[in-house]
């Protein structure tokens, strides 16, 4: 939850009324509401309903995890191209804001945000009492600077740059001057150029991991500073890797709730070949998967093995080059979109596990996906006319 459950963003009302009409999916509604701010017990009683309860009050402290998944090299968190290598780093690098299964956005290394009417002012509340593992504290400073460095559109491969636009200048490449300001120590600020409602979620991706100022590519293994409660053990590349328990570190999120039961995560990896992660798990070498797809979902059901699923945004997109005849006519493309249908694209490429592509720009998963916009039908025959 927010600290401030009592704020209300003046949106959050709108959309409501839009997931009571059917206008929206109630995961889309709680998205959009706890990205502007709106805590989600507020959220959720908005439409009368209580929050999920959370779970882990029957776990207990202690013992091993292993995971078979690809173990890849370390690079700069917002260079980070695969999800793995952030699920190893994750051990002592936290997040502003994390991402639930119920499409809630909920604080970690915040405490609250809140968003102004038009989505154009942020004001970020850091988390009191957060400490990184070397004794600094953690402050507002070091929350701006990560998130001017995730603006740099001069680093290679930076993907946050993309996900900060609306704080970038597009003549320097780089934060605009007075776009993110430490207002105390447990106070940011951030002035967007326009509205963005999808400024938080983007805090939440994967590559937008929180670093310490003195982090280097080259020591982020061997010198781990971070507020997370691991720490590396090993990492060999291809091979294997661990994180265990910092012990003796007061990790922040022991009294807030967040978890931190186990001691210990191997990540073993078994190459890219789905029958030979299925023959670990019938030999009983890891406890879980990275991922299952296609026809080894119904496979790995018949282990009698615990399935966790959610909606992501995974697709394969076509783009034609409309720079290049014939994709530089309208009509062509349209004529292309019409003869394809994503139903049995779906079921070719993915056992028709997945929900069938809407030719939106984005999914029903995202703050910003519009559920009036529909692909052109599927009609081959209309499109040959075209």
């Amino acid at each position: 939850m927010t600290k401030n459950n009592s704020f209300m963003h003046p949106a959050a009302e709108m959309y409501a009324s839009e997931e009571k009409a059917g206008k929206l999916d109630r995961r889309e509604f709680i998205s959009r509401a706890t990205a502007l701010g709106v805590s989600t017990v507020a959220a959720y009683g908005l439409l009368g309903l209580d929050a999920p309860a959370e779970a882990g009050g029957h776990a207990k402290m202690g013992g091993t995890i292993r995971m078979q998944m690809d173990v890849k090299a370390m690079k700069d968190p917002r260079t980070h191209d695969w999800t793995q290598i952030s699920i190893f780093s994750a051990g002592w690098l936290e997040y502003l804001v994390e991402y639930n299964s119920d499409g809630s956005f909920k604080p970690m290394l915040l405490s609250s945000w809140e968003a102004n009417a038009d989505a154009t002012q942020y004001i970020l509340k850091i988390r009191e009492g957060v400490k990184w593992n070397n004794g600094d504290d953690f402050t507002a400073d070091d929350v701006a600077r990560n998130i001017i460095g995730w603006c740099d559109k001069g680093l290679e491969g930076n993907s946050m740059a993309g996900r900060m636009a609306s704080l970038v200048d597009e003549a320097t490449g780089k934060a605009r001057e007075g776009a993110v300001v430490a207002v105390d120590s447990s106070t940011v600020h951030l002035n967007l150029l326009q509205p963005d409602i999808t400024i938080v979620p983007g805090m939440a991706d994967y590559p937008a991991q929180i670093v310490h100022k003195s982090f280097t590519v080259e020591t982020m293994v061997s010198n781990p500073i971070g507020t997370g409660f691991m720490l590396p053990e090993n990492l060999e590349v291809g091979v294997k890797a661990s994180i265990v328990r910092n012990e003796g570190f007061e990790w922040w999120g022991y009294a807030a709730g967040k978890g931190g039961y186990v001691d210990r995560i191997e990540f073993i990896d078994y190459g890219s070949d789905p029958a030979t992660h299925m023959a670990g798990f019938e030999a009983e070498e890891f406890d879980l998967n990275w991922e299952t797809t296609g026809e080894f979902v119904e496979l790995y059901d018949a282990l009698g093995l615990v399935k966790s699923q959610v909606a992501s945004g995974a697709t394969i997109v076509v783009r034609p080059n409309q720079g290049h005849a014939p994709y530089d006519n309208k009509m062509v493309r349209q004529a292309l979109a019409m003869a394809v249908n994503n139903e049995v694209l779906n079921e070719l490429g993915n056992a028709g596990l997945g929900d069938a592509a809407d030719n939106c720009h984005v999914g029903p998963m995202h703050p910003e996906h519009n559920p009036d916009v529909m692909r052109a039908p599927f009609n081959p025959s209309q499109g040959q006319r075209a």
